[in-house]
């Protein structure tokens, strides 16, 4: 999947919803091999600093709940790179808020 529709390059950044499925904990170790930087978007839980830690040291860039991405600035603060693809796995609000970060550069 993350070679099938866009041509990523290290440095890219790539985010995806249900970051901590199988599929998600997969695409996070996949980024950190090739140098691409992997955005996880969780649902809100009790034992989130431990499901967020445990997704970082699999690969990925960044972790945030989907109450934290709705403010984040991270793309505005040049921390990272706009995604370039974007995974959605759970629907509803999430997609929109995953796509919503996507960049309209080609």
């Amino acid at each position: 999947m993350l070679k099938d529709f866009v041509q990523l390059s290290p440095g890219d950044t790539v985010i995806q919803n249900g970051a901590n499925s199988a599929v998600g904990q997969a695409v996070h170790q996949l980024c950190r091999a090739w140098g691409i930087n992997s955005i996880g978007i969780v649902r809100d839980r009790p034992e989130i600093a431990e499901l967020k830690q445990m997704l970082q040291c699999l690969g990925a860039t960044e972790i945030l709940t989907e109450t934290e991405i709705r403010t984040s600035d991270i793309f505005k603060s040049g921390k990272l790179k706009k995604p370039r693809l974007a995974f959605n796995c759970v629907g509803g609000k999430s997609a929109t808020e995953v796509s919503r970060h996507l960049t309209t550069a080609a």
